[in-house]
């Protein structure tokens, strides 16, 4: 979730190239953590809808 929080505010700061590092940090975590793939999918939703509410407000 903090992935997310500093990605959006990285949006306000920069536009869409904080959105560049999104594909490698979403497929690091579905590959590597040591969580089930549900737990996995759930955290990344989190995380995208924290980025997509500190990009916004």
């Amino acid at each position: 979730m903090l992935a997310g929080v500093l990605v959006g505010l990285g949006f306000l700061t920069k536009q869409l190239q904080a959105f560049l590092v999104l594909p490698g940090i979403a497929a690091v975590y579905l590959v590597a953590a040591p969580v089930s793939l549900g737990r996995r999918l759930r955290d990344g939703l989190i995380a995208v809808a924290a980025m997509v509410v500190s990009a916004g407000w």
